[in-house]
Protein backbone atom coordinates (compact mmCIF):
# COMPACT_ATOMS: atom_id res chain seq x y z
CA UNK A 1 0.00 0.00 0.00
CA UNK A 2 3.04 1.94 0.89
CA UNK A 3 4.61 1.62 -2.85
CA UNK A 4 1.27 2.57 -4.51
CA UNK A 5 1.17 5.96 -2.50
CA UNK A 6 4.60 6.91 -2.97
CA UNK A 7 4.29 5.76 -6.63
CA UNK A 8 1.34 7.76 -6.50
CA UNK A 9 3.35 10.80 -5.32
CA UNK A 10 6.17 10.57 -7.54
CA UNK A 11 3.75 10.53 -10.51
CA UNK A 12 1.76 14.16 -9.08
CA UNK A 13 5.35 15.52 -8.91
CA UNK A 14 6.67 15.11 -12.19
CA UNK A 15 3.37 16.11 -14.13
CA UNK A 16 3.41 19.39 -11.98
CA UNK A 17 7.03 20.03 -12.86
CA UNK A 18 5.80 19.41 -16.69
CA UNK A 19 3.12 21.22 -16.44
CA UNK A 20 5.21 24.22 -15.35
CA UNK A 21 7.54 23.71 -17.92
CA UNK A 22 5.01 23.73 -20.83
CA UNK A 23 3.94 27.06 -19.09
CA UNK A 24 7.37 28.42 -18.99
CA UNK A 25 7.75 27.67 -22.35
CA UNK A 26 4.40 28.98 -23.55
CA UNK A 27 3.27 25.41 -24.84
CA UNK A 28 0.26 25.59 -22.06
CA UNK A 29 -1.44 29.00 -21.93
CA UNK A 30 -1.98 30.43 -18.63
CA UNK A 31 -4.78 32.07 -17.22
CA UNK A 32 -2.66 34.85 -17.09
CA UNK A 33 -1.85 35.36 -20.30
CA UNK A 34 -5.32 34.68 -21.54
CA UNK A 35 -8.84 35.58 -21.00
CA UNK A 36 -11.41 32.65 -20.17
CA UNK A 37 -12.38 30.78 -23.05
CA UNK A 38 -15.58 29.04 -22.92
CA UNK A 39 -17.44 26.69 -24.59
CA UNK A 40 -20.79 26.43 -23.50
CA UNK A 41 -23.87 24.07 -24.11
CA UNK A 42 -27.13 25.88 -24.96
CA UNK A 43 -28.72 25.40 -22.21
CA UNK A 44 -25.71 26.56 -19.84
CA UNK A 45 -26.65 30.26 -18.55
CA UNK A 46 -24.60 32.56 -16.96
CA UNK A 47 -25.77 35.47 -14.76
CA UNK A 48 -26.49 38.77 -15.82
CA UNK A 49 -23.56 40.83 -16.18
CA UNK A 50 -22.69 44.06 -14.92
CA UNK A 51 -22.56 47.32 -17.76
CA UNK A 52 -20.05 50.44 -16.87
CA UNK A 53 -23.00 52.29 -19.02
CA UNK A 54 -25.58 52.20 -16.65
CA UNK A 55 -22.79 53.68 -13.61
CA UNK A 56 -24.48 51.02 -11.12
CA UNK A 57 -23.51 47.71 -9.49
CA UNK A 58 -27.31 46.70 -10.70
CA UNK A 59 -27.46 43.73 -13.09
CA UNK A 60 -28.57 44.12 -16.69
CA UNK A 61 -30.02 41.68 -19.20
CA UNK A 62 -27.78 39.78 -21.58
CA UNK A 63 -27.40 37.49 -24.68
CA UNK A 64 -26.74 33.99 -24.17
CA UNK A 65 -25.68 31.59 -26.92
CA UNK A 66 -27.97 31.22 -29.56
CA UNK A 67 -30.30 34.01 -28.81
CA UNK A 68 -29.19 35.88 -31.99
CA UNK A 69 -30.03 33.92 -34.95
CA UNK A 70 -26.84 33.01 -37.20
CA UNK A 71 -27.36 31.13 -40.48
CA UNK A 72 -31.09 31.50 -41.23
CA UNK A 73 -31.46 29.45 -44.99
CA UNK A 74 -29.76 31.46 -47.68
CA UNK A 75 -27.75 28.40 -50.30
CA UNK A 76 -24.32 28.39 -49.99
CA UNK A 77 -21.47 26.76 -51.44
CA UNK A 78 -19.54 24.28 -49.72
CA UNK A 79 -16.60 25.18 -51.73
CA UNK A 80 -15.26 27.69 -48.43
CA UNK A 81 -11.91 28.23 -46.39
CA UNK A 82 -13.79 28.40 -42.92
CA UNK A 83 -12.74 25.49 -41.82
CA UNK A 84 -8.66 26.34 -43.18
CA UNK A 85 -8.87 29.25 -40.16
CA UNK A 86 -7.02 28.52 -37.06
CA UNK A 87 -7.00 31.23 -34.04
CA UNK A 88 -3.92 31.87 -33.64
CA UNK A 89 -4.08 33.92 -29.94
CA UNK A 90 -5.69 37.24 -28.11
CA UNK A 91 -5.23 38.90 -24.59
CA UNK A 92 -7.58 40.18 -22.52
CA UNK A 93 -10.53 41.64 -22.38
CA UNK A 94 -10.94 45.19 -21.00
CA UNK A 95 -14.08 47.25 -21.11
CA UNK A 96 -13.09 50.51 -22.46
CA UNK A 97 -10.24 48.85 -24.47
CA UNK A 98 -9.60 47.62 -28.18
CA UNK A 99 -9.80 43.72 -28.08
CA UNK A 100 -8.64 41.91 -30.90
CA UNK A 101 -8.35 38.02 -31.86
CA UNK A 102 -5.54 36.28 -34.44
CA UNK A 103 -6.41 34.33 -36.71
CA UNK A 104 -4.59 32.40 -39.94
CA UNK A 105 -5.63 30.64 -43.03
CA UNK A 106 -3.37 27.64 -43.48
CA UNK A 107 -4.50 26.42 -47.35
CA UNK A 108 -2.41 28.20 -49.87
CA UNK A 109 -5.29 29.84 -52.16
CA UNK A 110 -5.79 32.21 -48.63
CA UNK A 111 -1.52 33.10 -48.89
CA UNK A 112 -2.25 36.47 -49.99
CA UNK A 113 -4.81 37.49 -48.01
CA UNK A 114 -8.07 39.32 -49.66
CA UNK A 115 -10.92 37.03 -47.47
CA UNK A 116 -13.93 38.95 -46.26
CA UNK A 117 -15.69 38.24 -42.57
CA UNK A 118 -18.46 39.48 -40.66
CA UNK A 119 -17.78 39.83 -37.28
CA UNK A 120 -20.05 40.47 -34.13
CA UNK A 121 -20.14 39.96 -30.42
CA UNK A 122 -23.18 39.73 -28.06
CA UNK A 123 -23.60 39.70 -24.44
CA UNK A 124 -24.90 42.80 -22.39
CA UNK A 125 -24.67 44.53 -25.53
CA UNK A 126 -24.22 44.02 -29.95
CA UNK A 127 -21.04 45.57 -31.25
CA UNK A 128 -20.15 44.56 -34.64
CA UNK A 129 -15.89 44.57 -35.39
CA UNK A 130 -13.76 44.65 -38.41
CA UNK A 131 -10.92 43.41 -39.34
CA UNK A 132 -6.81 44.02 -40.62
CA UNK A 133 -6.06 41.68 -43.49
CA UNK A 134 -2.20 41.65 -43.49
CA UNK A 135 -2.31 39.99 -46.63
CA UNK A 136 -0.50 36.90 -46.09
CA UNK A 137 -2.91 34.70 -45.29
CA UNK A 138 -3.41 36.13 -41.52
CA UNK A 139 -6.07 38.87 -40.23
CA UNK A 140 -6.64 40.78 -36.86
CA UNK A 141 -10.27 40.81 -35.83
CA UNK A 142 -10.70 43.99 -33.90
CA UNK A 143 -13.68 44.65 -31.36
CA UNK A 144 -14.45 47.18 -28.51
CA UNK A 145 -16.48 46.37 -25.76
CA UNK A 146 -17.92 49.14 -23.85
CA UNK A 147 -19.35 47.24 -20.77
CA UNK A 148 -18.13 44.44 -18.82
CA UNK A 149 -19.83 40.59 -19.22
CA UNK A 150 -19.83 37.51 -20.79
CA UNK A 151 -19.37 37.66 -24.67
CA UNK A 152 -20.07 35.53 -27.65
CA UNK A 153 -17.79 36.13 -30.47
CA UNK A 154 -18.72 35.40 -34.00
CA UNK A 155 -16.62 35.35 -36.65
CA UNK A 156 -18.24 34.30 -40.18
CA UNK A 157 -16.31 33.98 -43.38
CA UNK A 158 -18.42 36.15 -45.90
CA UNK A 159 -16.33 35.66 -49.00
CA UNK A 160 -12.78 33.73 -48.93
CA UNK A 161 -12.04 35.51 -52.22
CA UNK A 162 -13.79 37.99 -53.69
CA UNK A 163 -12.52 39.82 -56.06
CA UNK A 164 -11.26 43.50 -56.16
CA UNK A 165 -13.73 46.56 -56.45
CA UNK A 166 -11.61 47.92 -59.36
CA UNK A 167 -12.87 44.69 -61.57
CA UNK A 168 -16.56 45.58 -61.12
CA UNK A 169 -19.04 44.88 -62.88
CA UNK A 170 -17.59 41.39 -63.81
CA UNK A 171 -17.30 40.49 -67.43
CA UNK A 172 -20.41 38.63 -69.51
CA UNK A 173 -18.30 35.84 -68.56
CA UNK A 174 -16.47 35.97 -65.16
CA UNK A 175 -18.60 34.66 -62.58
CA UNK A 176 -19.18 36.67 -59.49
CA UNK A 177 -18.42 34.54 -55.79
CA UNK A 178 -21.86 33.95 -53.70
CA UNK A 179 -22.22 34.83 -50.10
CA UNK A 180 -20.85 31.93 -48.07
CA UNK A 181 -21.70 32.42 -44.32
CA UNK A 182 -19.31 30.07 -42.56
CA UNK A 183 -18.36 30.62 -38.95
CA UNK A 184 -14.61 30.14 -39.12
CA UNK A 185 -13.18 27.03 -37.06
CA UNK A 186 -13.09 27.95 -33.29
CA UNK A 187 -16.23 29.81 -33.41
CA UNK A 188 -18.23 30.83 -31.91
CA UNK A 189 -16.50 31.05 -28.38
CA UNK A 190 -17.23 33.00 -25.19
CA UNK A 191 -15.25 35.35 -23.63
CA UNK A 192 -15.06 37.61 -20.01
CA UNK A 193 -14.79 41.53 -20.51
CA UNK A 194 -13.20 42.33 -17.37
CA UNK A 195 -14.10 46.06 -15.42
CA UNK A 196 -12.60 48.99 -16.76
CA UNK A 197 -9.54 49.99 -14.75
CA UNK A 198 -10.16 53.40 -13.33
CA UNK A 199 -7.25 55.70 -14.26
CA UNK A 200 -6.59 58.79 -11.80
CA UNK A 201 -7.43 61.94 -12.58
CA UNK A 202 -9.65 60.36 -15.44
CA UNK A 203 -13.44 60.77 -15.89
CA UNK A 204 -15.70 58.89 -14.34
CA UNK A 205 -19.05 59.78 -15.88
CA UNK A 206 -18.54 60.95 -19.46
CA UNK A 207 -21.40 59.27 -20.43
CA UNK A 208 -24.00 61.39 -18.64
CA UNK A 209 -22.88 64.15 -20.66
CA UNK A 210 -25.35 65.17 -23.14
CA UNK A 211 -24.12 64.60 -26.82
CA UNK A 212 -23.60 67.24 -28.91
CA UNK A 213 -22.29 67.41 -32.40
CA UNK A 214 -18.57 66.98 -32.08
CA UNK A 215 -19.72 63.73 -30.04
CA UNK A 216 -21.83 61.92 -33.23
CA UNK A 217 -20.14 63.14 -36.12
CA UNK A 218 -16.57 61.56 -37.99
CA UNK A 219 -15.97 58.56 -39.59
CA UNK A 220 -17.60 56.05 -38.27
CA UNK A 221 -16.78 53.24 -36.87
CA UNK A 222 -17.45 50.45 -34.07
CA UNK A 223 -16.84 52.64 -31.19
CA UNK A 224 -19.00 54.95 -31.96
CA UNK A 225 -21.31 53.14 -29.50
CA UNK A 226 -23.35 49.96 -28.96
CA UNK A 227 -26.69 48.42 -29.12
CA UNK A 228 -27.40 47.40 -25.40
CA UNK A 229 -30.34 44.87 -24.42
CA UNK A 230 -33.48 46.82 -23.06
CA UNK A 231 -35.95 43.98 -22.92
CA UNK A 232 -36.38 40.56 -23.46
CA UNK A 233 -39.29 38.38 -23.73
CA UNK A 234 -38.42 35.34 -21.60
CA UNK A 235 -36.63 37.45 -18.95
CA UNK A 236 -38.37 37.97 -15.79
CA UNK A 237 -38.00 41.51 -15.50
CA UNK A 238 -40.18 41.63 -18.74
CA UNK A 239 -43.65 43.66 -18.31
CA UNK A 240 -46.39 42.08 -19.33
CA UNK A 241 -49.18 43.81 -17.56
CA UNK A 242 -50.87 46.56 -19.94
CA UNK A 243 -49.72 44.70 -23.12
CA UNK A 244 -52.03 42.85 -25.31
CA UNK A 245 -51.97 39.16 -25.55
CA UNK A 246 -52.47 39.91 -29.26
CA UNK A 247 -49.70 39.19 -32.11
CA UNK A 248 -49.15 41.89 -34.53
CA UNK A 249 -47.01 43.37 -37.36
CA UNK A 250 -46.00 46.29 -35.63
CA UNK A 251 -45.04 43.96 -32.50
CA UNK A 252 -42.99 41.73 -34.95
CA UNK A 253 -41.49 44.49 -36.04
CA UNK A 254 -40.01 45.92 -32.83
CA UNK A 255 -39.48 42.26 -31.56
CA UNK A 256 -41.90 41.63 -29.06
CA UNK A 257 -43.77 39.39 -31.46
CA UNK A 258 -40.63 37.55 -33.13
CA UNK A 259 -37.17 37.40 -31.51
CA UNK A 260 -38.30 38.64 -28.04
CA UNK A 261 -35.30 41.02 -27.78
CA UNK A 262 -35.44 44.92 -27.26
CA UNK A 263 -31.69 46.86 -27.84
CA UNK A 264 -31.01 50.76 -27.33
CA UNK A 265 -28.29 51.94 -29.32
CA UNK A 266 -25.48 53.86 -26.39
CA UNK A 267 -23.20 56.54 -27.93
CA UNK A 268 -19.76 55.78 -26.17
CA UNK A 269 -18.86 59.07 -24.42
CA UNK A 270 -22.47 60.92 -24.64
CA UNK A 271 -25.97 60.87 -23.58
CA UNK A 272 -28.76 61.66 -26.45
CA UNK A 273 -32.16 63.52 -25.18
CA UNK A 274 -34.35 60.59 -26.20
CA UNK A 275 -37.46 62.64 -27.84
CA UNK A 276 -39.99 62.28 -25.55
CA UNK A 277 -38.39 65.10 -23.69
CA UNK A 278 -38.49 67.02 -26.34
CA UNK A 279 -41.89 68.88 -26.01
CA UNK A 280 -43.36 71.39 -28.90
CA UNK A 281 -42.85 73.74 -26.75
CA UNK A 282 -39.00 73.09 -26.29
CA UNK A 283 -38.44 72.49 -29.88
CA UNK A 284 -40.52 76.14 -31.11
CA UNK A 285 -38.31 77.53 -28.24
CA UNK A 286 -34.85 76.10 -29.86
CA UNK A 287 -35.91 77.00 -33.68
CA UNK A 288 -37.47 80.10 -33.22
CA UNK A 289 -33.64 81.10 -31.95
CA UNK A 290 -32.07 80.36 -34.62
CA UNK A 291 -30.03 82.66 -36.73
CA UNK A 292 -32.98 83.67 -39.05
CA UNK A 293 -35.41 84.91 -36.63
CA UNK A 294 -38.85 83.43 -36.20
CA UNK A 295 -38.34 81.60 -39.77
CA UNK A 296 -38.34 77.55 -38.41
CA UNK A 297 -35.06 75.25 -40.12
CA UNK A 298 -35.74 73.55 -42.87
CA UNK A 299 -34.54 70.05 -42.89
CA UNK A 300 -33.55 68.36 -46.36
CA UNK A 301 -32.99 64.86 -47.09
CA UNK A 302 -31.53 63.52 -49.88
CA UNK A 303 -31.06 59.69 -50.82
CA UNK A 304 -32.71 56.42 -51.40
CA UNK A 305 -36.02 54.69 -49.17
CA UNK A 306 -34.00 54.40 -46.24
CA UNK A 307 -33.10 57.93 -46.11
CA UNK A 308 -37.21 58.29 -46.75
CA UNK A 309 -37.58 55.79 -43.34
CA UNK A 310 -35.40 58.24 -41.41
CA UNK A 311 -37.03 61.16 -42.76
CA UNK A 312 -40.60 60.18 -41.77
CA UNK A 313 -39.18 59.15 -37.99
CA UNK A 314 -37.20 62.54 -37.89
CA UNK A 315 -40.50 64.33 -38.14
CA UNK A 316 -42.42 61.79 -35.77
CA UNK A 317 -39.77 63.07 -33.08
CA UNK A 318 -40.41 66.97 -34.13
CA UNK A 319 -44.00 66.68 -34.39
CA UNK A 320 -46.05 70.22 -33.13
CA UNK A 321 -42.97 72.05 -33.89
CA UNK A 322 -42.40 74.47 -36.47
CA UNK A 323 -40.31 72.54 -38.58
CA UNK A 324 -40.81 71.94 -42.21
CA UNK A 325 -38.98 68.66 -44.30
CA UNK A 326 -37.64 67.90 -47.67
CA UNK A 327 -37.30 64.88 -49.01
CA UNK A 328 -34.83 64.34 -52.16
CA UNK A 329 -34.78 60.83 -53.65
CA UNK A 330 -31.76 59.44 -55.14
CA UNK A 331 -33.65 56.05 -56.45
CA UNK A 332 -31.91 54.42 -59.36
CA UNK A 333 -28.67 55.98 -58.27
CA UNK A 334 -26.81 59.46 -58.86
CA UNK A 335 -26.24 58.31 -62.58
CA UNK A 336 -29.92 58.62 -62.94
CA UNK A 337 -30.88 61.13 -60.41
CA UNK A 338 -28.46 63.69 -59.85
CA UNK A 339 -29.31 66.46 -62.17
CA UNK A 340 -32.70 66.10 -60.50
CA UNK A 341 -31.24 66.64 -56.88
CA UNK A 342 -29.50 69.59 -58.17
CA UNK A 343 -32.62 71.46 -59.63
CA UNK A 344 -34.45 70.31 -56.38
CA UNK A 345 -31.49 72.01 -54.06
CA UNK A 346 -31.47 75.14 -56.34
CA UNK A 347 -35.31 75.63 -56.22
CA UNK A 348 -35.40 75.32 -52.37
CA UNK A 349 -32.33 77.89 -52.05
CA UNK A 350 -34.55 80.46 -54.55
CA UNK A 351 -37.87 79.86 -52.45
CA UNK A 352 -36.46 80.99 -49.14
CA UNK A 353 -33.38 82.13 -49.57
CA UNK A 354 -32.30 83.14 -45.73
CA UNK A 355 -34.31 80.30 -44.29
CA UNK A 356 -32.00 78.12 -41.94
CA UNK A 357 -31.27 75.19 -43.67
CA UNK A 358 -30.17 71.36 -42.07
CA UNK A 359 -28.68 68.83 -45.22
CA UNK A 360 -27.98 65.13 -44.68
CA UNK A 361 -27.73 62.66 -47.82
CA UNK A 362 -26.24 59.75 -48.31
CA UNK A 363 -26.10 57.91 -52.13
CA UNK A 364 -24.67 54.16 -52.19
CA UNK A 365 -27.09 51.35 -52.02
CA UNK A 366 -29.23 52.00 -55.62
CA UNK A 367 -25.46 52.92 -57.16
CA UNK A 368 -23.91 49.45 -56.34
CA UNK A 369 -27.01 47.63 -56.97
CA UNK A 370 -27.27 49.44 -60.72
CA UNK A 371 -23.81 49.96 -61.44
CA UNK A 372 -21.90 47.26 -60.38
CA UNK A 373 -24.02 44.38 -59.43
CA UNK A 374 -25.04 41.11 -61.73
CA UNK A 375 -28.40 41.58 -61.02
CA UNK A 376 -29.06 44.71 -63.20
CA UNK A 377 -26.06 43.61 -65.82
CA UNK A 378 -29.16 43.54 -68.51
CA UNK A 379 -30.17 46.91 -67.69
CA UNK A 380 -26.78 48.34 -67.85
CA UNK A 381 -26.58 47.69 -71.00
CA UNK A 382 -30.39 49.02 -72.46
CA UNK A 383 -29.83 52.23 -70.22
CA UNK A 384 -26.02 53.89 -69.93
CA UNK A 385 -24.83 54.73 -73.40
CA UNK A 386 -21.17 55.51 -72.59
CA UNK A 387 -20.54 51.65 -71.38
CA UNK A 388 -17.91 50.06 -72.77
CA UNK A 389 -15.50 46.94 -71.72
CA UNK A 390 -13.44 49.68 -70.06
CA UNK A 391 -16.24 50.94 -67.81
CA UNK A 392 -16.30 50.75 -63.98
CA UNK A 393 -18.65 51.28 -61.87
CA UNK A 394 -16.58 52.77 -58.79
CA UNK A 395 -14.51 55.41 -61.14
CA UNK A 396 -18.31 56.03 -62.60
CA UNK A 397 -19.50 56.81 -58.97
CA UNK A 398 -16.83 58.48 -57.27
CA UNK A 399 -17.24 61.25 -60.35
CA UNK A 400 -20.92 61.36 -59.48
CA UNK A 401 -20.13 61.67 -56.21
CA UNK A 402 -17.83 64.10 -56.79
CA UNK A 403 -20.08 66.51 -58.72
CA UNK A 404 -22.58 66.45 -55.53
CA UNK A 405 -20.53 66.59 -52.86
CA UNK A 406 -18.52 70.28 -54.62
CA UNK A 407 -22.24 71.32 -55.41
CA UNK A 408 -23.07 70.89 -51.70
CA UNK A 409 -20.11 72.37 -50.12
CA UNK A 410 -20.88 75.78 -51.92
CA UNK A 411 -24.73 75.26 -50.85
CA UNK A 412 -26.13 78.43 -48.05
CA UNK A 413 -26.63 75.44 -45.12
CA UNK A 414 -25.50 75.81 -40.95
CA UNK A 415 -24.56 72.14 -41.30
CA UNK A 416 -24.13 69.91 -44.67
CA UNK A 417 -23.52 65.86 -43.80
CA UNK A 418 -22.67 62.79 -45.45
CA UNK A 419 -24.64 60.06 -43.68
CA UNK A 420 -22.58 56.39 -44.64
CA UNK A 421 -24.38 54.05 -45.97
CA UNK A 422 -26.22 51.48 -44.37
CA UNK A 423 -25.10 47.83 -44.37
CA UNK A 424 -27.60 46.81 -46.75
CA UNK A 425 -27.83 43.13 -48.03
CA UNK A 426 -27.25 41.28 -44.47
CA UNK A 427 -27.89 37.68 -45.04
CA UNK A 428 -26.13 36.33 -41.64
CA UNK A 429 -28.62 36.67 -38.65
CA UNK A 430 -31.07 37.88 -41.20
CA UNK A 431 -34.44 36.33 -40.31
CA UNK A 432 -38.11 35.98 -41.35
CA UNK A 433 -38.08 35.39 -44.71
CA UNK A 434 -37.42 32.45 -47.54
CA UNK A 435 -34.51 32.62 -49.02
CA UNK A 436 -34.49 30.74 -52.49
CA UNK A 437 -33.10 28.22 -52.47
CA UNK A 438 -30.71 27.92 -55.70
CA UNK A 439 -29.94 31.29 -56.00
CA UNK A 440 -26.46 32.71 -54.88
CA UNK A 441 -26.40 35.71 -52.70
CA UNK A 442 -23.25 37.51 -55.04
CA UNK A 443 -20.56 39.77 -53.49
CA UNK A 444 -21.79 42.70 -55.65
CA UNK A 445 -25.08 42.80 -53.18
CA UNK A 446 -23.71 42.50 -49.94
CA UNK A 447 -22.38 44.28 -47.42
CA UNK A 448 -18.86 43.93 -48.34
CA UNK A 449 -18.94 45.85 -51.11
CA UNK A 450 -21.04 48.56 -48.94
CA UNK A 451 -17.92 48.59 -46.55
CA UNK A 452 -15.77 49.62 -49.90
CA UNK A 453 -18.40 52.41 -51.41
CA UNK A 454 -18.15 54.00 -47.75
CA UNK A 455 -14.32 54.17 -47.86
CA UNK A 456 -14.49 55.38 -51.88
CA UNK A 457 -17.51 58.20 -50.78
CA UNK A 458 -15.59 59.11 -47.42
CA UNK A 459 -12.35 59.55 -49.30
CA UNK A 460 -13.86 61.53 -52.37
CA UNK A 461 -16.27 64.27 -50.03
CA UNK A 462 -13.03 64.98 -47.62
CA UNK A 463 -10.91 65.30 -50.24
CA UNK A 464 -12.58 68.01 -51.89
CA UNK A 465 -14.49 69.38 -48.86
CA UNK A 466 -13.37 70.53 -45.54
CA UNK A 467 -17.24 71.52 -44.34
CA UNK A 468 -19.40 68.81 -44.96
CA UNK A 469 -19.67 66.55 -41.80
CA UNK A 470 -20.34 62.79 -41.68
CA UNK A 471 -22.64 60.61 -39.82
CA UNK A 472 -22.69 56.54 -39.50
CA UNK A 473 -24.54 54.48 -40.70
CA UNK A 474 -22.61 51.09 -41.56
CA UNK A 475 -21.96 50.48 -38.27
CA UNK A 476 -25.25 51.51 -36.59
CA UNK A 477 -26.69 49.17 -39.14
CA UNK A 478 -23.64 46.24 -39.39
CA UNK A 479 -24.27 44.97 -35.66
CA UNK A 480 -28.07 44.57 -35.84
CA UNK A 481 -28.83 41.84 -39.23
CA UNK A 482 -31.60 40.49 -36.26
CA UNK A 483 -33.66 43.77 -37.15
CA UNK A 484 -34.68 44.31 -40.58
CA UNK A 485 -38.05 46.17 -42.09
CA UNK A 486 -41.00 43.62 -42.25
CA UNK A 487 -44.13 44.05 -44.10
CA UNK A 488 -47.07 42.60 -44.38
CA UNK A 489 -45.97 40.26 -46.74
CA UNK A 490 -42.43 40.14 -45.89
CA UNK A 491 -40.52 41.12 -49.16
CA UNK A 492 -37.61 39.70 -49.48
CA UNK A 493 -36.00 42.79 -51.03
CA UNK A 494 -37.17 45.52 -48.22
CA UNK A 495 -36.01 42.72 -45.80
CA UNK A 496 -32.76 42.83 -47.03
CA UNK A 497 -32.03 46.30 -47.83
CA UNK A 498 -34.17 48.41 -44.96
CA UNK A 499 -33.06 48.44 -41.41
CA UNK A 500 -35.75 47.81 -38.98
CA UNK A 501 -37.26 50.84 -36.53
CA UNK A 502 -34.93 50.70 -33.52
CA UNK A 503 -31.82 51.03 -36.10
CA UNK A 504 -33.76 53.88 -38.18
CA UNK A 505 -35.17 55.84 -35.30
CA UNK A 506 -31.55 55.50 -33.65
CA UNK A 507 -30.25 57.13 -36.73
CA UNK A 508 -32.82 59.48 -36.92
CA UNK A 509 -31.94 60.57 -33.46
CA UNK A 510 -28.65 61.30 -34.06
CA UNK A 511 -29.58 63.16 -36.57
CA UNK A 512 -31.80 65.54 -34.82
CA UNK A 513 -28.44 65.78 -32.10
CA UNK A 514 -27.07 67.20 -34.65
CA UNK A 515 -29.63 69.66 -35.63
CA UNK A 516 -30.77 70.88 -31.91
CA UNK A 517 -27.19 71.59 -30.93
CA UNK A 518 -26.58 73.68 -34.07
CA UNK A 519 -29.51 75.51 -33.09
CA UNK A 520 -29.93 76.33 -29.24
CA UNK A 521 -27.17 74.42 -27.34
CA UNK A 522 -27.75 75.92 -24.63
CA UNK A 523 -30.81 75.74 -24.49
CA UNK A 524 -30.42 71.88 -24.82
CA UNK A 525 -27.76 71.56 -21.92
CA UNK A 526 -31.51 72.39 -19.56
CA UNK A 527 -33.60 69.39 -21.17
CA UNK A 528 -33.25 66.13 -19.17
CA UNK A 529 -31.34 63.53 -21.50
CA UNK A 530 -30.23 60.92 -19.10
CA UNK A 531 -33.51 58.79 -19.15
CA UNK A 532 -35.95 57.65 -21.87
CA UNK A 533 -35.82 55.39 -25.28
CA UNK A 534 -34.96 56.54 -28.39
CA UNK A 535 -38.08 56.09 -30.20
CA UNK A 536 -40.06 58.26 -27.89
Amino acid sequence: MMKIIRLFCVLVASLTAIVAFLLQIGVVPSSKARPTLRRVPLHHRFGDATSSYFHSQKSVLSLYPGELPGYTGWARTDQTLAGNFVIQGFRPAIAGREWFVDVACSDNVCRRGGSAFYLRAYGPAVVAGTFDDHMDGSYRLNFHFFDEGVYTIEAVLTFSNPPPLANFPLGQNETEPGYEGYLLSGFPFQIEVGAHDVVENEPTDSASQRCGMEDLVGIGDQRKGRWVVVDKVGHKSHQRKGRSAAITLEGYQKGLNSLGILMEFVPANCTMIPPRNLSPRILRTCFSASKDEQMSPHIIFIGDSVMNLERLAFENFVHGSSVTTSFIPTHGGLDKRLDDVLVALQEIQEYRPNRSIFIIFNSGLHDIAQLCSIKYRANRAATLSYLDEEFRCVERYTELLRELASFLDKYPADVVAFRTTSAGWMKYGNYGFGFRPTSIQPYSLSPDIVKEFNEVATHTIRSGSERIVFLDGYFLSLARPDHREVSENNDIGKHLVHPGPEVVNASAAIWLMVVLDESCRELMDTVPHRSGPLHG
